[in-house]
């Protein structure tokens, strides 16, 4: 026996067909809004989390140039040099002087010079810085002759060879000390620890470039 179709029964096939194929699509339509929503705003900020905040910026350091500064000669007790662009020390023989005001410093405190030894017949010289408590004397009329005297020992720096390079005494207590007493101008004193054939110079406030600093990390 043989099965034929009428065009009725044509008719209502394609119309179940379409039905079915219209449910699939609506189907797969809600499957994928299900889907979708697994992904939430919420739950895509987790996937993807947002960059951590910047860092801040690391504090620039800040340094205060001398007021005066000269060095004094044993050999030649009563010439001045204020006006140098060096300063110089040796044991028995030269002395540098500097003077600092510090109203707006506070926190660790270095004293830095740029400097060398000025031949190759020594190396590692050791260079102390002094508290000089008389803070009266002048640039220009310090002498060896008139010189202040020292006061306490605050650091040392060992001095490497005759390349120039920047050095670094801490003097952070003698400032705070000083400020805690009132007094917002210091004055220091370096001088070599050893005897040596050369001398030890370091840039002075005249210089070029690399002056003598109190430096504020």
């Amino acid at each position: 026996m043989s099965l034929s179709l009428s065009s009725f029964d044509l008719r209502k096939l394609l119309i179940s067909l379409t039905l079915l194929l219209s449910l699939g699509t609506v189907s797969f339509l809600l499957r994928g809004y299900s889907l979708g929503r697994i992904v939430s705003p919420a739950n895509a900020s987790r996937t993807n989390p947002s960059p951590p905040p910047a860092l801040a910026a690391a504090p620039t350091p800040t340094s205060t140039p001398p007021l005066a500064d000269a060095y004094v000669s044993f050999s030649n007790p009563t010439a001045n040099t204020g006006t140098s662009y060096l300063l110089a020390t040796r044991l028995n023989s030269y002395e540098s002087y500097l003077k600092f005001n510090v109203s707006s410093i506070s926190g660790t405190v270095k004293l830095r010079l740029y400097g060398k030894i000025n031949d190759t017949s020594a190396s590692n010289i050791p260079v102390a810085a002094y508290a000089v408590v008389n803070i009266s004397w002048t640039e220009t009329g310090v002498t060896w002759n008139n010189k202040p005297p020292v006061s306490s020992l605050l650091s040392t720096a060992v001095v490497i060879d005759n390349v120039l390079r920047w050095y670094e005494w801490d003097v952070t207590a003698y400032v705070q000390s000083e400020k805690a007493a009132g007094r917002n101008t210091i004055s220091l004193a370096l001088k070599s620890t050893v005897a040596s054939s050369p001398y030890v110079t370091f840039n002075s406030k005249e210089a070029p470039s690399n002056r003598p600093q109190l430096a504020v990390p």
